[in-house]
């Protein structure tokens, strides 16, 4: 989850999200986790979901979206995208 931190702080940065930013009225992400146990095998399974919401101009959605997109498919890991816009 560090790293995670880390390549979020990234992401802030990004000039093309920073200039379709003011467009939007709304922009935030949910990480949701969710961790089950099998009582058989006495194992853990963590879930993230990554929930991203989006309110503004169709033009400035899109371009972010594609972005935050080519992030989590560079980022790798475990986390299941879900948009709202």
């Amino acid at each position: 989850m560090a790293s995670y931190h880390v390549k979020v702080a990234e992401l802030a940065e990004n000039m093309a999200i920073k200039s379709h930013a003011p467009s939007l009225q709304r922009d935030f992400v949910v990480v949701v986790r969710q961790t089950r146990c099998d009582p058989k095998t006495g194992k853990f399974l963590t879930e993230y979901k990554n929930i991203n919401v989006l309110v503004g101009a169709a033009s400035a959605i899109t371009s972010i979206r594609q972005e935050v997109e080519k992030f989590m498919t560079e980022f790798g890991g475990s986390f299941t995208p879900e948009w709202k816009v």
